[in-house]
């Protein structure tokens, strides 16, 4: 049964570092920038659905069609558009030949560093964020120039080259959170809670969602309770529900992109028997994790 469950975790393409790429995890400040037709042509530009554990990305598109493949849905989008990617979102493309745009990679940690008092982006723990309409204060050409800045910042040796860059950097996310609209809770005071509501993410991806509130709790040195209000402050749910959110998303890969069994799924997550992971799926969804499949291969 472990040899199941390891083949089961490995099945959905994991990458550490991009696309393609099996080399060990980046460094914690790791920032990289590149055109998207630089790679995408090496795959017939075709990017099966895959995850990056511990790097998130930004994608750019200036030109061209292409189709997004997430957990759910194939959507099908046109330039400009921008995409932001968190860790561990499953995401795939089949891009038009003649796509052209950029891809911003940089580590998580790096990302969380810029804004240690803000919860920069809603939902970041498992969804794609499209950005398909722009505004006169945030328009596509502005982010297109800063995204160039960026890789010139990171590809020339220039005075002050980190105090530019991670004034570029800023400057990005800032307006991808204007034209994404700020959360309910984003005061500057928060700080200690955002930490708290990010580490409390990054354990659930690390343990799978298979670790209880009590431990997470404990691991974090904080009580279930406050553990509670900071995630209902932050995101507005409560602990329970961002880990069964987590392991929603987590079914929807499986059955989606896998052939295992609803079973197999069940037991790589943690359940104990099926009939209650297929409860809990029908709860949280409204339909069996057969009928899901079902309605995904229809598409």
């Amino acid at each position: 049964m472990k040899a199941l469950k390891n083949k089961l975790s490995i099945d959905i393409a994991k990458y550490e570092w991009l696309y393609g790429d099996r080399s060990t995890r980046p460094e914690k400040d790791y920032v990289f920038c590149e055109r998207l037709e630089t790679r995408s042509p090496k795959f017939g530009w075709d990017i099966k659905p895959h995850i990056h554990p511990d790097i998130l990305q930004v994608f750019f598109i200036e030109e061209g069609e292409f189709l997004l493949v997430d957990a759910e849905n194939k959507t099908e989008l046109s330039a400009p558009c921008l995409l932001f990617i968190p860790s561990s979102a499953l995401h795939g493309f089949v891009f038009n030949s003649g796509v052209k745009g950029h891809i911003l990679t940089m580590a998580e940690s790096y990302f969380d560093s810029l804004f240690p008092n803000l919860n920069i982006l809603p939902s970041r723990a498992d969804k794609v964020i499209q950005v398909n309409s722009f505004s006169r204060s945030c328009p596509a050409d502005r982010i297109s120039l800063l995204i160039q800045s960026i890789d010139h910042e990171l590809t020339h040796e220039e005075t002050g080259k980190g105090l530019m860059l991670l004034a570029c950097l800023q400057q990005l996310f800032l307006l991808i959170y204007r034209l994404v609209g700020p959360g309910k809770n984003n005061r500057e005071d928060m700080e200690p809670s955002v930490r708290h509501f990010r580490k409390f993410e990054y354990l659930i991806r690390k343990n799978g969602g298979s670790t209880t509130l009590a431990d997470l709790a404990n691991e974090m040195a904080v009580t279930p309770v406050h553990l509670n209000r900071i995630c209902k402050l932050i995101s507005g749910k409560t602990a329970s529900q961002v880990i069964q959110e987590y392991l929603v998303g987590q079914a929807k890969n499986y059955l989606t992109y896998t052939s295992y069994s609803v079973s197999e799924i069940a037991y790589v997550l943690n359940y104990e028997y099926p009939n209650y992971f297929a409860r809990f799926f029908r709860n949280h969804t409204g339909m069996s994790p057969t009928d899901f499949r079902k309605r995904q291969m229809d598409k």
